[in-house]
């Protein structure tokens, strides 16, 4: 989210000042506006791929056996994750609901599906 945020940051001011956005070049914030997607991109895979991989299967045992224990885990690696990153800020609100978009994408499909099956 540093790195996030700190991009973001370089941007907005070489939106404010045209002879920077001038030397510095359209490739430049192009870049830019790239590594903000990897970032979130980074983040959602780094702290909730971990969440997600609750739903995997690992065993040779019928899930039906044990839908219950999979969401628990679910929900105790989603409460921590979300303990550890409350209070995180992205000032930007496009910037946040872009992060908030693909926590979304990443989560909610998996998340629907488990809760479909069982």
């Amino acid at each position: 989210m540093f790195l996030l945020n700190n991009v973001h940051f370089m941007l907005q001011e070489v939106k404010v000042d045209n002879d920077l956005a001038l030397i510095l070049g359209e490739g430049w914030l192009l870049q830019r506006h790239d590594q903000l997607n990897e970032f979130i991109t980074g983040y959602v895979d780094a702290s909730w791929t971990p969440v997600m991989s609750c739903f995997q299967r690992r065993t040779q045992v019928p899930e039906i056996l044990w839908p219950h224990q999979l969401l628990d885990k679910f929900t105790s690696s989603f409460e921590m994750v979300y303990r550890e990153q409350k209070t995180w800020k992205v000032t930007d609100p496009l910037i946040r609901h872009k992060v908030r978009e693909a926590i979304f994408q990443k989560v909610i499909p998996e998340y629907r599906m488990h809760m479909e099956n069982y």
